[in-house]
């Protein structure tokens, strides 16, 4: 038999370097289905091309696989509920932050919490043609129905979502973090420098020469 993927050699390792680089891919793109393929043909080019045998190692020893796949499940279960968890609080951060836009359009004062009931119907209308990030819109709770697809991922590929997670998402969310901490201050300084330059006091508005007249 053609022995191509032979532990230890370039090409094993040229092989699971390009199956891991697919299953980021996959989990980015949430492209279950792909990531599904490429393991099955990931094991099947190990178990006839690289004499590496998966199936005989699981049919010899078949309580210490039903072991591993119990393990892994539900460890998958418990990442995908982590996983659920971010994802209708980034829902509910996003719409936060599209309300706060809405409200700076529209010169709600600083710090309401509430629609004003004058713009509740602009909001209502506003909201029905917004969606999340994830195409999730904004007028009902996140529907589990649909996001199967995802938890199905989170749950069956766990094992490349996490350490996709750790590398990329948990990093930004450190920094956007660190950013919402001090963004307060931040702005407290440009607007006191603001203030104190004279410029405020330039754009002040002022009566016109027809109101002074009339006055």
């Amino acid at each position: 038999m053609f022995e191509l993927f032979l532990y230890g050699t370039f090409w094993f390792w040229a092989l699971v370097a390009s199956e891991i680089g697919l299953l980021f891919y996959c989990t980015r793109n949430e492209r279950g289905w792909l990531a599904t393929a490429s393991l099955l043909i990931f094991g099947a080019a190990l178990q006839w091309l690289g004499q590496i045998n998966i199936l005989g190692y699981v049919w010899g020893h078949p309580l210490e696989t039903l072991g591993f796949a119990a393990s892994y499940l539900l460890i998958g279960l418990g990442w995908a509920t982590i996983k659920w968890t971010r994802l209708y609080h980034k829902h509910t951060d996003e719409y936060n932050e599209l309300k706060s836009n809405f409200f700076d359009s529209h010169d709600v004062p600083p710090g309401t919490k509430v629609v004003p009931d004058s713009l509740y119907e602009q909001w209502v209308r506003h909201l029905q043609y917004q969606k999340d990030t994830d195409d999730n819109p904004f007028d009902r709770p996140l529907q589990i129905k649909n996001n199967k697809a995802r938890w199905m991922y989170w749950s069956s590929l766990w094992c490349i979502s996490v350490p996709h997670y750790f590398l990329g998402e948990f990093v930004l969310n450190i920094f956007n973090s660190m950013y919402k901490a001090v963004a307060g201050r931040l702005q407290a300084m440009a607007d006191a420098h603001w203030a104190k330059s004279g410029i405020a006091d330039d754009l002040k508005k002022r009566p016109t020469a027809d109101n002074t007249a009339q006055g």
